[in-house]
């Protein structure tokens, strides 16, 4: 989270914008003009309305096994913020959301497997929460089409 913290603290936009994020987290004093956390327990059926109500789902994982918040964003009609690595790439590109480029790998070794993390690019995320924020025509035109 402490990426998507620094981009939204860079995120310079004449629009209003609220993130809401679902997990147990807090966010910096800084921000919390800028996000709701939802902490409780949502039945499948409130998760559902949440992505209806989003105008587009940032995905902020460094490592997806499978990519399942992209594929309920998709289902919801949502445009997808979300990394250009494996395997929200394999779902999410550039017609259907915005990739954040990723600057840097970051091995994280454990047992009994090792993973790695992808370190987005901060600028690019910056940018394409911006994007995603201030275009809303462009935001659906290629959700549309596909």
């Amino acid at each position: 989270m402490a990426y998507l913290y620094e981009a939204l603290r860079r995120v310079k936009t004449g629009k209003r914008f609220i993130l809401v994020l679902k997990g147990y987290v807090e966010p910096p004093s800084a921000l919390l003009d800028k996000v709701l956390v939802v902490k409780e327990f949502l039945p499948r059926h409130v998760l559902i309305e949440l992505y209806k109500l989003a105008d587009v789902v940032v995905v902020p994982s460094l490592a997806e096994g499978f990519g399942l918040p992209i594929i309920e964003a998709f289902a919801a009609g949502k445009p997808v913020v979300s990394l250009d690595a494996m395997p929200m790439n394999e779902l999410n590109n550039e017609d259907t959301g915005y990739l954040i480029r990723v600057c840097r790998q970051q091995i994280v070794k454990g047992w009994p497997t090792s993973f790695r993390l992808n370190i987005p690019c901060l600028d690019d995320y910056v940018s394409k929460l911006v994007e995603a924020i201030e275009n809303e025509d462009e935001r659906y035109k290629n959700l549309l089409m596909h």
